[in-house]
């Protein structure tokens, strides 16, 4: 019986099946999945104010290895999904951007996202409050 498995995915240095997960059968992890993945990541790490090394350090790995599943040229494997997603506080299915879900509006990406972005504007507003009252306009 054929594996719908691509058998030349097993990383053998690392004999992490990882890839093989990602790569597996068809709507496990289609390009569009990997690519939502991409921009997810992306976005959550700089709604959260991290260099990639920063990140890279919270999950135990390298910045190289978060700037390339940024980028879209590298798959994670699995265990940093896991700990990408137990870090921001999300779900993986949310983290890869696969399985049914509603729009992202009201997804706890989205949520968490639109969190980040009053968040900053309420820190933009203390920080001109704060110069406005050190140089008081009379």
């Amino acid at each position: 019986m054929p594996s719908s498995f691509e058998v030349g995915a097993l990383d053998p240095q690392t004999s992490d099946m990882s890839a093989m997960v990602l790569n597996g059968p068809a709507g496990l992890a289609s390009d569009a999945d990997l690519a939502r993945f991409s921009s997810n990541l992306s976005r959550l790490r700089e709604a959260h104010k991290l260099s990639r090394a920063a990140l890279g350090h919270q999950i135990g790995a390298s910045g190289k290895m978060i700037e390339h599943w940024e980028a879209g040229t590298g798959n994670p494997a699995v265990r940093y999904i896991v700990r990408l997603a137990q870090f921001f506080g999300l779900n993986t299915d949310d983290l890869l951007g696969v399985g049914p879900r509603p729009d992202e509006e009201r997804s706890r990406l989205g949520m968490l996202l639109k969190y980040h972005e009053h968040l900053e504007a309420i820190e933009q507003r203390v920080q001109e409050l704060e110069r406005a009252r050190e140089h008081p306009q009379h």
